[in-house]
């Protein structure tokens, strides 16, 4: 960012966080987030952390929370979920579905007990895990 603002200083730069993860504590980082004209975080949650690790810059910190094409993220018809069903041999159990990163800070911990609890009063149930195919 500071590179941005030296070449190009009427340039607004915007830095748009998903997460915490390349996020060092540094006092480095307190320095170049001063360059940036707006920060954005992906959700109320980060907003606060990010606050909190560097309050000089809250003032700059927005939250634009993270959107759907709904027209090709939806609910399958019947049909379609018959075909997964038996593509994926899932039958009708009760299937749980988690796509992300499998780490403590997304919940797995709790979807793994949450999961044991389903399965008591709904037998059969399964638990998931997805990942988006990146196309190589």
């Amino acid at each position: 960012m500071a590179a941005i603002k030296k070449a190009r200083p009427n340039t607004k730069v915007t830095l748009f966080l998903h997460s915490l993860t390349f996020v060092p504590k540094a006092q480095g980082v307190q320095n170049s987030l001063k360059h940036a004209d707006i920060i954005i975080a992906n959700s109320s949650s980060l907003k606060s952390k990010l606050t909190d690790r560097f309050p000089t810059q809250a003032h700059k910190i927005r939250t634009v929370e993270l959107g759907v094409d709904v027209n090709r993220f939806r609910p399958p018809s019947e049909s379609e979920c018959k075909i997964l069903r038996a593509k994926y041999a899932i039958g009708k159990t009760f299937a749980i579905l988690f796509v992300g990163r499998v780490i403590p800070r997304k919940g797995v911990p709790v979807l793994l007990k949450a999961t044991h609890l389903a399965d008591q009063q709904v037998p059969f149930t399964i638990l998931l895990l997805g990942r988006e195919k990146t196309p190589i």
